[in-house]
């Protein structure tokens, strides 16, 4: 049997309840510091954060809860329509769009193909700073900056698939057949790595446009 993957709440409940024993305290570096020798803003300050983030991990996993709820219920809905038509559906992807019978309430699924960097990335890139080096011999010298900047990474070590493909459609090294070989493996190096599902809800206001349901705490006001 499968052990049950912990929950958020079971991750920060115990960081969250963690209190003083034997009138000591633990700081960042796991020392035992004297309870009587911390600051009293230190300690109302530890208090509430605690406090908070136990009641944010809570709200986490309601929200996770729901977002599986309503995974379930849009997919039973439209698997009740296919079968009214005799018909099954290979998978769950597509985006959907459902109303209330009023259309003061509106729900969205919609659904994004995220793309990575496979292995020729290197030999893209060793072919790119090859046309680069020949070049910086010629007239193309000014185009360095310009390319060396589509190939910037993060802090991951990853190339942003967006920059990369800017760089793809770009008029330069037209006449350069080693360029266009090099666009070719770009290219290849470039795959669906996984599909990210969102759901959103709406509700219409006076004006008559719709307005999102906040779900972030950041979009609450």
């Amino acid at each position: 049997m499968n052990a049950v993957a912990p929950t958020i709440v079971d991750k920060v409940f115990p960081l969250a309840d963690k209190k003083a024993q034997n009138g000591r305290m633990e700081d960042e570096h796991g020392s035992l510091v004297i309870v009587d020798r911390i600051k009293k803003h230190d300690l109302v300050r530890d208090k509430l954060v605690r406090k908070v983030c136990a009641d944010c991990s809570v709200i986490s996993l309601e929200i996770q809860n729901l977002k599986q709820r309503i995974s379930t219920e849009i997919q039973n809905l439209i698997n009740e329509m296919l079968t009214q038509y005799g018909q099954k559906m290979g998978g769950k992807k597509g985006n959907v769009t459902l109303f209330s019978y009023d259309k003061s309430l509106k729900l969205e699924r919609t659904q994004q193909e995220r793309e990575t960097t496979n292995e020729h990335i290197l030999v893209a890139k060793q072919m790119v700073d090859d046309c680069i080096k020949a070049w910086a011999k010629g007239a193309k010298k000014d185009l360095q900056a310009l390319v060396q900047k589509y190939f910037r990474t993060d802090g991951k070590g990853s190339y942003s698939v967006q920059d990369l493909k800017k760089l793809m459609r770009m008029k330069i090294g037209q006449d350069d057949p080693n360029w266009q070989a090099a666009m070719k493996a770009l290219a290849n190096s470039i795959e669906q790595s996984h599909t990210e599902t969102y759901y959103r809800a709406y509700y219409r206001n006076e004006a008559g446009g719709y307005e999102s349901i906040p779900l972030n705490i950041t979009d609450v006001h």
